[in-house]
């Protein structure tokens, strides 16, 4: 249950279901940078420890 909490995981999911469905949702680009900004935060934060 802990590795579907995942939040890559659930990118992963979303994202592939919508494929599957040929989906034309799209993330708006406010949302979609910020996210990337704060992710790459995260990531660099998780190396340092």
């Amino acid at each position: 249950m802990q590795l579907l909490l995942n939040t890559e995981i659930l990118f992963f999911i979303l994202g592939a279901s919508g494929g599957l469905a040929k989906s034309d949702l799209h993330i708006p680009e406010t949302f979609y940078n910020t996210h990337n900004i704060y992710y790459c935060r995260c990531v660099m934060l998780k190396n340092k420890s």
